[in-house]
């Protein structure tokens, strides 16, 4: 017997694990164990989603260095603190999908056109009230919407360096 056979052999199962792994399949999960209670939950539809904590919610302001410069930056920061305020008071249909998509686009155009002219900063400020879900959302619905998937900002991203 060679030394792979050997090896095959030895994470092989015997006959008698076989057996007992087929007896286990065939009889199913044993009812009164955590393995039967997650399927009967599965069966009635209850969520198994895991659940998250929010440690802090601080709302959308700017920061103590950032003064508004200009009329537009004010009102901006004005429209961040009511979008907030729809956010929190869970009404997000408030705003108008219309609205929403055109804001987004603008933004879109806003950060690319500063990055492009050198004017590099995070994206987010440190006083962000966004999750990561939050973010992944968002990320993946931006990615669709212009036909990219994550490989294809992947590679982008290590070819621009950025």
């Amino acid at each position: 017997m060679s030394s792979s056979e050997r090896m095959v052999s030895a994470c092989e199962p015997d006959a008698a694990e076989k057996v007992a792994f087929v007896k286990a399949v065939f009889k199913g999960i044993e009812s009164g164990t955590e393995a039967a209670r997650i399927v009967e939950r599965k069966k009635q539809g209850e969520a198994a989603a895991p659940q998250v904590e929010l440690l802090r919610r601080i709302p959308a302001q700017p920061s103590s260095e950032s003064q508004p410069l200009h009329q537009l930056s004010a009102s901006m920061l004005a429209m961040a603190a009511e979008i907030e305020t729809a956010v929190s008071d869970d009404d997000p249909g408030r705003i108008d999908v219309g609205a929403q998509q055109a804001l987004m686009s603008a933004l879109c155009r806003l950060y690319a056109a500063n990055d492009e002219r050198g004017n590099h900063f995070d994206v987010l400020s440190e006083q962000t009230t966004v999750t990561a879900t939050d973010a992944m959302v968002l990320c993946g619905a931006l990615l669709k919407a212009v036909d990219l998937q994550v490989f294809e900002l992947a590679l982008w991203q290590s070819w621009s360096s950025r």
